[in-house]
Order: C-alpha cells, then sequence, then structure tokens
C-alpha cells in the first residue's frame, strides 16, 4: 500500500537508501570492537561517532555501485504499485 503512487525516481531513491542501511548494518558487525577504544574522543562518543562512520560508509558503497540489492528493491516496489 506504500508503494502506491511511487514514481520511478522516488522508487529508486528509497531502494538505495535501503540498500545503504543493509551495507550500513553489515559494516557496523565487521568493525565490532576492532576500532578500539577512545577511537573517537571519549568513551561516551566513541558509538555515536562510530555509526555515522558506518552510515558514510554504507552511502559510499551505494552511490559506488553497492551490491545490487538497490535494483531489486526497486523493482519490487514498482512491481507493488503495478498490482
Amino acid at each position: 500500500a506504500g508503494a502506491k503512487g511511487m514514481d520511478t525516481q522516488r522508487a529508486d531513491a528509497t531502494a538505495h537508501d535501503f540498500e545503504s542501511l543493509f551495507i550500513s548494518q553489515m559494516v557496523e558487525q565487521m568493525f565490532g570492537e576492532s576500532i578500539g577504544s577512545d577511537a573517537f574522543g571519549t568513551e561516551d562518543t566513541d558509538e555515536v561517532y562510530k555509526g555515522l562512520m558506518v552510515q558514510e560508509y554504507g552511502k559510499m558503497i551505494t552511490q559506488s555501485g553497492g551490491i545490487g540489492i538497490a535494483d531489486y528493491v526497486k523493482r519490487e516496489l514498482l512491481k507493488q504499485q503495478e498490482m
């Protein structure tokens, strides 16, 4: 129901946002605790800055071609709209 009336450009943006989020989740798991404590200032700011860094990595990977999830999601969104 959320895809009703969605144009191709909006479907593309939504699909890329989803892929970026998915990649960010994977990258976050890859880093784990490997960055070290106090890498981004204090212990209090570590998680915040690490989260922002991981989000940016997800966006950059998606903008560089991603892993193919966005294309599939876009097709499915547009397919749901046709139904």
